[in-house]
């Protein structure tokens, strides 16, 4: 699978007939899904290239029971076997601040917000 998995994410199913279109931004649903997401909302596809990417949503057009992604889904094109996660979780945020002009250093101070997190043990950064 590859991929990273954040701590803390929890996955819930929406739908498994879901239906997207490589280098698009919109997935449509299908009529039989019943679901809360709204614009906001972070979801994984399961025809996504990156199996681990998390999109987020921009509006849903109730109108055709679609989504629009605030980005441009890269995947397979698709049609009605396509599951979609709803992602809810720590939404990393990062401050980068450069220490000194010329020099390859940085520090980086990584902050973690959601209601799942909780004490865990010590981040370790690997550098290569």
């Amino acid at each position: 699978d590859g991929g990273c998995e954040d701590y803390g994410i929890n996955n819930e199913l929406i739908t498994s007939t879901a239906s997207t279109a490589d280098e698009s931004n919109v997935v449509s649903l299908g009529v039989d899904v019943m679901t809360n997401i709204v614009a906001g909302s972070r979801i994984r596809l399961s025809s996504s290239f990156a199996p681990s990417k998390i999109y987020t949503v921009d509006h849903v057009r109730a109108g055709d029971m679609s989504i629009v992604l605030t980005e441009t889904f890269y995947g397979s094109t698709t049609a009605g076997s396509v599951s979609i996660h709803s992602v809810r979780g720590g939404v990393p945020q990062f401050s980068v601040e450069v220490i000194q002009e010329g020099i390859d250093e940085h520090v980086y101070d990584l902050f973690f917000t959601g209601s799942y997190w909780s004490d865990v043990p010590q981040i370790h950064v690997n550098t290569f």
